[in-house]
């Protein structure tokens, strides 16, 4: 699930020069080494009948440590942070590490830069990561000017972040985003859905009109559900983002009940 939660300032000439991106990989920190239970518990969803798009996945273990690049290019800022996984088998890792490398958009080369002043920058961070399930949020701003312009006082005002979150299934090697009505029961959607209509309401005190909160649009954390805002948000509205804490789930569905017992670990 890939939201953008911001407006973002972006080159026409900045966006056709960028390169084809590199991706490094490394990790150490060992978070949950669980063993799955047989993928025919999973929810394999519809589909036409005959071999299925995907094979099951028997995660033994996921780890991950973060990785780091700050760089000064002549006027051009480079900082970003992301996690690096690694897993058994190692295909589900490479997999996880190409999403955030789509999402983050590093340069693999800086001489493009050097006709540009600014900054570019991108952060992702682990929030849950389970043999069964992993989730993180992303947030990038990338403001750059053409030195000329600069020198002639043009340029667009300051932008914003763009801001993803990203919740998918491990036992499936297509790593399917998870939807909500996979977790929660009904009495549980119900509680989802007017927290959410509060928090919509008080938006206005924190983000523009059209900062929206979508049923679909989630974080797994380690202590239960954070719902989080699509296109417009400015990030100043933390206080009012609607929480499903794990004790008050009246109805987990069973794949989310071995969520929850393995992020209580």
């Amino acid at each position: 699930m890939r939201v953008a939660c911001a407006a973002l300032l972006f080159l026409t000439a900045c966006d056709q020069d960028r390169p084809t991106l590199l991706r490094d990989a490394s990790a150490a920190l060992v978070v949950d080494a669980a063993r799955t239970q047989d993928a025919s518990e999973a929810d394999a969803g519809g589909g036409d009948a005959g071999a299925p798009s995907f094979v099951a996945v028997h995660l033994a273990s996921i780890d991950f440590a973060p990785k780091t690049l700050s760089r000064e290019v002549d006027k051009v800022s480079l900082s970003f942070e992301w996690p690096r996984f690694r897993t058994r088998p190692p295909e589900t890792g490479n997999a996880l590490n190409a999403i955030i490398d789509r999402t983050l958009e590093r340069p693999a080369s800086f001489s493009w830069l050097r006709k540009y002043q600014g900054s570019v920058e991108g952060t992702c961070t682990v929030e849950l990561a389970t043999t069964l399930a992993v989730g993180w949020s992303c947030r990038k701003m990338t403001e750059l000017i053409l030195k000329a312009d600069a020198a002639r006082g043009e340029g667009g005002s300051p932008g914003d972040y763009t801001r993803f979150v990203e919740v998918r299934w491990l036992d499936r090697s297509d790593l399917p985003p998870i939807r909500i009505d996979e977790l929660l029961g009904p009495k549980a959607m119900r509680v989802a859905k007017k927290r959410i209509a509060i928090a919509t309401a008080r938006r206005v005190d924190c983000a523009p009109s059209d900062a929206n909160l979508d049923l679909d649009t989630f974080a797994l954390t380690a202590v239960g559900i954070s719902w989080r805002y699509t296109d417009g948000s400015n990030g100043r509205c933390e206080d009012e983002i609607p929480t499903l804490a794990w004790d008050e789930i009246a109805d987990p569905s069973p794949r989310l009940r071995r969520i929850i017992v393995a992020a209580r670990r």
